[in-house]
């Protein structure tokens, strides 16, 4: 089911939506509680990591971000560098397999629990349909399906990495 963002005549701005059974839909949330709330007790996500995690907001996010520049400008004497970053698309390269790869050795996600989210995103397919004109079937090898319960938890574990970044006096 195509969503578009933006320009409604431009092609590139409709996003695939999966349409998913109650059923899956309730097991989804069952498994994204179970596995954010291993990531919390593990410290896994980065402290600088906002978005979607319980107790922490826009205004708490600006607030931080607020002392952190304010404590850099007085050790500067009076100056600081910003570099914001728009992740556009961030889930349309995400190779499944590799995904799958972290989840198991960084993510704490084993057994069943990988199973279910191996066969969740392998063996996918996806097609157009837009009143009588309908697409191929094509293979989705590495796209992280919009409207997954886990999309923003993934993007909060894969952000990690920009936490590593350390500020230089």
């Amino acid at each position: 089911m195509p969503i578009f963002k933006g320009d409604t005549q431009d092609p590139l701005n409709y996003r695939p939506i999966s349409l998913m059974s109650v059923v899956a839909k309730i097991c989804e949330r069952i498994i994204k509680n179970k596995w954010t709330k291993f990531l919390e007790d593990k410290d896994i996500l980065t402290t600088c990591q906002f978005g979607f995690r319980k107790g922490r907001s826009c205004v708490t996010n600006l607030l931080c971000y607020y002392s952190r520049v304010i404590d850099i400008i007085q050790e500067r004497d009076g100056w600081a560098d910003c570099i914001y970053l728009d992740l556009r698309k961030a889930f349309d390269k995400v190779l499944h397999n590799r995904l799958l790869w972290k989840l198991e050795k960084i993510g704490g996600v084993n057994g069943k629990m990988l199973k279910w989210m191996d066969d969740f995103l392998k063996n996918r397919e996806m097609r157009t349909v837009i009143r009588d004109q309908t697409s191929v079937w094509s293979p989705i090898l590495s796209v992280v399906p919009q409207g997954w319960v886990y999309v923003p938890y993934l993007m909060a574990y894969e952000m990690r990495l920009f936490s590593k970044i350390r500020v230089k006096k």
